[in-house]
């Protein structure tokens, strides 16, 4: 049974196994749009990330996400070359497993995401802000994935640090 308007209140939560310096900021790469052509940038979440209280993950590192609605997960098979195409909603997506290459036509930007830790980005090259959006392309397995709109569409509050993927240094988890 598909839920529509299913709002949530997401929390990304990060449980460290051994002792070290806990991050004080969320950075993740993010597919958005500027003069109405995509571009891929890094991007900074300005909302602090927060020390857990919550009972079984005390001292946990976790970000608000803000308000979520209407997650899906998707499959795409190994091999598998997209089209150019907007973003359909402003959404965080969460690379489970494979690797997907992100191309930006006419352009020489490109990007390589691997599921698992620091697997996630932020589409916001609608159709609104981008003539041609992006294209994804997985690279030899297939990709598991989450999609998990922003509620109305809302961009998180951020600061973009450069154009461009975020390097693996830059990213904390």
């Amino acid at each position: 049974m598909y839920c529509t308007a299913l709002a949530v209140f997401a929390v990304i939560v990060i449980a460290t196994v051994t002792v070290q310096a806990s991050p004080t900021s969320f950075n993740l790469s993010a597919i958005t749009a500027i003069n109405n052509t995509s571009v891929i940038q890094c991007w900074q979440l300005t909302e602090p990330l927060v020390t857990s209280s919550v009972p079984g993950i005390v001292g946990a590192a976790a970000q608000q996400l803000g308000s979520l609605a209407n997650a899906s997960y998707g499959f795409l098979p190994a091999h598998f070359v997209g089209t150019p195409h907007p973003a359909p909603a402003v959404q965080y997506v969460v690379f489970l497993s494979g690797q997907t290459q992100i191309t930006i036509p006419n352009s020489t930007q490109q990007a390589i995401f691997k599921g698992g830790t620091n697997g996630i980005i932020i589409a916001a090259d609608t159709a609104d802000k981008s003539a041609f959006g992006h294209v994804s392309t997985t690279l030899n397995g297939s990709v598991a994935a989450l999609q998990i709109p922003t509620r109305k569409g809302k961009i998180p509050c951020k600061r973009v640090l450069y154009n461009g993927a975020c390097k693996a240094s830059e990213l904390n988890f």
